[in-house]
């Protein structure tokens, strides 16, 4: 592998590694449970991306079983938000729209991680082909 693609391949591997932590550290702070089947396994990948490892453990279903717990948690917050407003709630919102920024930025971090991982293995795949092209 010549030094431009070995170059290349870490920016990605440390773009994934860097988003991959922040994900983990959000998701907890944000205090999200996962559910279902998958719980483990979504809460062991969390563990090894808070230490900076597991990558080749996420996959499309594991970026799913982290991503629906956010989504649920966003529309439900959404929907508290909106019955109060409908309500004519008069206590301050703060709360809650705490808990939604938090959300939606939590929200932008999975999808940055989600992309990020997707580059990455993108770019795996098109060396490892372009090696076999070569010879």
């Amino acid at each position: 592998m010549n030094r431009y693609i070995e170059n290349q391949l870490q920016k990605r591997v440390h773009t994934a590694l860097g988003h991959g932590r922040l994900l983990s550290k959000e998701w907890r702070e944000a205090g999200l449970v996962p559910q279902g089947a998958g719980r483990n396994a979504v809460l062991e990948v969390l563990d090894k991306l808070e230490r900076r490892e597991g990558l080749d453990d996420v996959n499309s279903e594991i970026l799913s079983l982290i991503g629906l717990p956010i989504k649920t948690a966003l529309d439900d917050i959404r929907e508290r938000i909106r019955s109060a407003d409908i309500e004519g709630e008069t206590a301050a919102p703060g709360d809650r729209h705490q808990k939604l920024v938090k959300l939606i930025n939590l929200s932008w971090r999975w999808c940055q991680f989600s992309e990020a991982k997707s580059e990455l293995d993108d770019f795996r795949a098109s060396v490892k082909l372009a090696e076999t092209f070569l010879g």
